[in-house]
């Protein structure tokens, strides 16, 4: 504080800077449940025991094994949910 008792610009800057941040990782946070939640209601709608599923021939095709995605592939399946169950 200066010698009116106002915060000076530096002050106000550093503040600023605190709060963005916090902001900022709150938000990152909400993004990662979010990510985690709409992958678990994803695998919900899936058999996980079934291992294989029919294509439109019947005849059985392989699919991945859902214990085992990767990051990448968990953000793939939450695009895929977004796209696909809110049309």
């Amino acid at each position: 504080m200066n010698s009116n008792g106002y915060s000076s610009p530096m002050q106000d800057r550093n503040s600023l800077s605190a709060s963005s941040t916090t902001e900022i990782y709150l938000q990152q946070q909400q993004q990662q449940q979010r990510k985690e939640n709409s992958s678990t209601k994803f695998r919900q709608f899936i058999n996980a025991n079934d291992k294989r599923a029919q294509s439109i021939d019947r005849r059985k095709i392989s699919t991945s094994n859902l214990a085992t995605l990767t990051p990448q592939s968990q953000v793939r399946l939450t695009e895929y949910d977004a796209f696909y169950i809110y049309i």
